[in-house]
């Protein structure tokens, strides 16, 4: 490795760019096979630089396992979205990383508990993350939060 090469600059640079390309990706409407694995690859790929930065947090932590949940709720894997999901809501309930994170920890746990067809667990938590809404601070936020809920497919 070269001396001038700064490995926690490499660290931030890759933990950003690959949520973010992961974001560009979730946000088409139509998802190819293609598409799935990449934002599998780059959403794993992103929550392993952020678990090398010196500046890892609980706050980025939740963020990634809630961003994997959902890349794996839109390839149609609920176990593996549920997974990521308890993973996301344990942490931010067993730290002091705020409302909006554990809504979205709930929302996570919500959606994939719908995709396994448990609709009495994911009311349990929809109604759990509406609960925070209005400890949310910033209307967009809110709002964010309210319209992943809203999008939470129940079957009968």
């Amino acid at each position: 490795m070269p001396e001038s090469f700064d490995l926690d600059a490499a660290h931030r640079h890759f933990s950003a760019e690959f949520f973010n390309q992961t974001w560009t990706l979730l946000d088409n409407d139509v998802h190819s096979e293609e598409d799935i694995e990449v934002m599998i690859d780059l959403a794993h790929a992103s929550r392993l630089h952020w678990r090398q930065r010196r500046d890892k947090s609980p706050k980025s932590m939740t963020i990634g396992a809630w961003q994997l949940s959902r890349v794996y709720s839109i390839a149609g894997r609920p176990n593996e979205a549920l997974r990521y999901a308890t993973e996301s809501l344990d942490i931010a309930r067993g730290e002091d990383v705020g409302a909006f994170y554990e809504a979205y920890g709930h929302e996570a746990v919500a959606r994939a508990a719908a995709s396994l067809g448990d609709s009495d667990t994911a009311r349990l938590h929809i109604r759990a993350a509406r609960g925070f809404l209005d400890a949310i601070e910033q209307p967009g936020d809110r709002a964010a939060v309210a319209a992943d809920l809203d999008s939470i497919r129940l079957s009968r």
